[in-house]
Parts: structure tokens; sequence; C-alpha cells
């Protein structure tokens, strides 16, 4: 009888070995070789302690909701990549300080794709600067519309002193969500915090939860609450190194989400960014951008109105670029009745769609494999191809008589 037990445990010690051993093998083997694009799908896993914005970096703001801290640094991850990130005094994401703005000087504005989501040397706006030699204040902004990007222009134009010579506005599709909602984010206890919700997706039903709220979320989410206890350390490290263990919580979140559930939303509402008009997909994952006088559009367009009047009366140049969304890059007549409301302000323009195909270039070539924003070699084409539109056709940044559009290649 006890020999009888004896194998038994035996046996199950040894399929306890050789599962424990398929599982570390598996999760090596995973760690190593499972394409990005496939480990990026499942949150937390291969991550680098650097996704989210490190805190403190931005700061509230009375009029903009927050914006850039002043002289601010940290690390941030994009598609597993780890960059240095810092602000100026001017709370730009960039290396000159306002004496480099002396004389004349360019400047940047746009949303997290001017703001950079990539190596500092390698975005747009510095490889123009390279290229050009002109001072550029790279100073767009992530999670922003034209609106924030208006206002925080004159905040950072009075501080340096004087107005640049050329005005270049990173334009991104869903910058008509961020002005609908604007302002729609705060900082709390050095947290950027969303203060604006969509009460149903692909709807304008906002929502502007108690602001005590937000606090008591900041309070429950902050990811260094508790980050020394064993429980929390062991914890992620399985959900950064394990596959399977990741695999398996994803089953486990499917089998309840197939159960009857009481919650039927998030708890405070739904991102900004998944607000739309009349039922239809967001402005990004629209395969035909809308630009009409509609509810949502109308911020926008008073808002580039208003900057292309003040660029008139202050005489410097003003420039909008279209950054297409990944799934519409070279989409040529994507940006049709956007072009029309641009040309009727004579505001000069360069469609990015129109470039990427002229220089046939793939998605791959431009944006990130596991995030939407331009990579590396995709900011440096941009760079170079605002160096030879903005510099050559018209003789450096002069303003051009005809105040037209930029778009066609060479």
């Amino acid at each position: 009888m006890q020999r009888r037990q004896f194998g038994w445990l035996t046996i199950a010690a040894t399929y306890t070995l050789i599962l424990l051993v398929t599982w570390i093998a598996t999760d090596v083997v995973g760690y190593i070789f499972l394409p990005m694009r496939f480990a990026l799908q499942i949150p937390e896993y291969r991550a680098t302690g650097f996704e989210q914005i490190p805190r403190y970096y931005i700061q509230k703001n009375a009029i903009r909701g927050f914006d850039l801290a002043e002289n601010a640094s940290g690390f941030f991850s994009v598609d597993g990549n780890v960059f240095p990130i810092f602000s100026n005094s001017l709370g730009c994401f960039d290396k000159n300080g306002p004496d480099a703005f002396k004389h004349d000087y360019t400047y940047f504005a746009g949303d997290s794709f001017t703001w950079g989501f990539a190596a500092y040397e390698a975005k747009f706006a510095t490889r123009f600067e390279q290229m050009t030699g002109v001072p550029v204040a790279k100073c767009g902004v992530y999670g922003t519309g034209t609106l924030h990007q208006f206002d925080k222009f004159l905040a950072v134009a009075q501080a340096i002193g004087h107005l640049p010579t050329t005005v270049v506005v990173g334009f991104h599709d869903n910058d008509l969500q961020d002005d609908y909602a604007y302002p729609d984010w705060t900082v709390i206890d050095g947290w950027g915090v969303a203060t604006v919700y969509v009460e149903h997706p692909n709807t304008l039903k906002l929502h502007r939860p108690d602001i005590r709220l937000l606090e008591d979320e900041v309070v429950r989410m902050n990811p260094e609450a508790d980050s020394r206890s064993a429980w929390r350390l062991t914890k992620n490290a399985v959900k950064r190194y394990s596959l399977t263990a990741n695999v398996a919580s994803l089953a486990m979140r499917k089998v309840t989400s197939l159960r009857p559930a009481q919650d039927i939303g998030p708890k405070l509402g739904f991102t900004i960014y998944q607000l739309s008009e009349d039922g239809d997909l967001e402005p990004p994952r629209n395969p035909k951008f809308k630009y009409g006088d509609t509810a949502m559009v109308m911020p926008n367009k008073r808002a580039l109105a208003a900057w292309k009047d003040h660029a008139v009366e202050n005489n410097y140049r003003l420039v909008v670029m279209m950054i297409p969304p990944r799934l519409f890059f070279d989409q040529t007549d994507r940006y049709v009745e956007f072009k029309r409301f641009l040309d009727l302000h004579q505001v000069e323009h360069i469609d990015l769609t129109h470039e990427f195909r002229a220089r046939r270039l793939s998605s791959s070539d431009l944006y990130w494999e596991g995030d939407f924003h331009l990579k590396n070699e995709g900011n440096k084409v941009v760079g170079e191809i605002l160096s030879s539109r903005l510099m050559s056709r018209f003789g450096g940044n002069r303003v051009p008589e005809s105040g037209r559009n930029v778009d066609q290649p060479n």
C-alpha cells in the first residue's frame, strides 16, 4: 500500500515538474520571440515601467486645464522603446530656451504627434530645425486640440517677448474631439486626469464628474501606491514576464464578460475619443473625415479662424499640416472638406496623405507597429517634407502673397 502511494506521488510530482518546466519554457520562448505587435495587445506584458507619462511632468493650468510643467523630466515608453522626455522653462518639450528665440524663429503647435511619441532628436520639429538651421519652439502637447494649442502659443510667445515668423500647426483627426470637450484634463497630485467623459459611445453627450470623485479615483489608481509590497511586486513581475499567465487572465476575463453584468460602462463614463456625431465612427476610425458645420466640428473651426485672424493682424505665416491616422495614411481625398475650409480662410496647408503617397511609403515605414503615432523614421520623413515645402517654395519663412496651400509635391 505504501509503495502504491509512493508511486502515485512520484507520478504526480513528475507531471507537476513537467508542467512547471513547460510553463517556464513557454514563457521564456514567448518573451524572446513573440512579435511585438502581438505582445502589445496584452496589457502590461513586457512592460518597461514607463508606459505612463511620469508624475509631475504636467501641471494644472487655470485656462487650459493642464499643460507641460516647466523644467520637468522623466522617461516614456513607446512600442517597447524607452525615451527620455523633458521640458524647458517655457513648458515645451524642447532643448531650446528663451534665449534661442531672440531673433526669428518658427513655432510648432500640435497634439501628441507634434509633442513627439519618438526620440527627441528624431521628432519632426527637431528634424526641421536640424535641416534648416531655423530655431524652432517645439511646443506640442499631447491630448490637446487647437483651442488649447492656440492659447498656449499666445502664452509662450508672450514669455519669449515676440511672435515667430512662422507657425506650423500639426492637425490630427481627434483634435475635433479635444476641442469639443475643451478643457478636458486637469492635474491631481501630479497625475493627468480626464475631467470630461462621454455618457454613451458615438454620441455628443458629455459628463463632467465631481472633482472629489476624480480625486478618489487618483488615490485608488495611483501606480506608486503600495509599490514596494511583496504581493504587488510579485503580481507585477508575473504580468510583465509570463505570457501563459496573461493569456489565462485574458481568457478568464472573456468568460466573465459573457455573464450577465450589472455595470454597462466605465465608472466615470467613456473617454472623449469615443465621442462622435450621429452614431458615426470616431473621426480617426471613420473612412471619411467629415468637416461640416456641425456641433462637434464648430469649436475647431472657430479656433482655426481665430488663429488665422491673429496671424494676419500680426504678419506671421500660419501653416496647418494634416497628420492622417495610420489606417488612412495615404487616402488623398480624406481632407477635402477640411481643406475647403482652410482655403476659404486662406490658410496654407500641407496634406501628408499626398506626400506619403508621392513617396510610395507604406504605413509600416511611418508608424509604430504597436502604437498609432509616427515612429522615429516617420518623424524624420515629415521633417524632410516640412523643410522642402516651407523653405524652398517661398524662399524661407517669408509669408507668401497668396497664402495658398503647399500640398502638391515637387
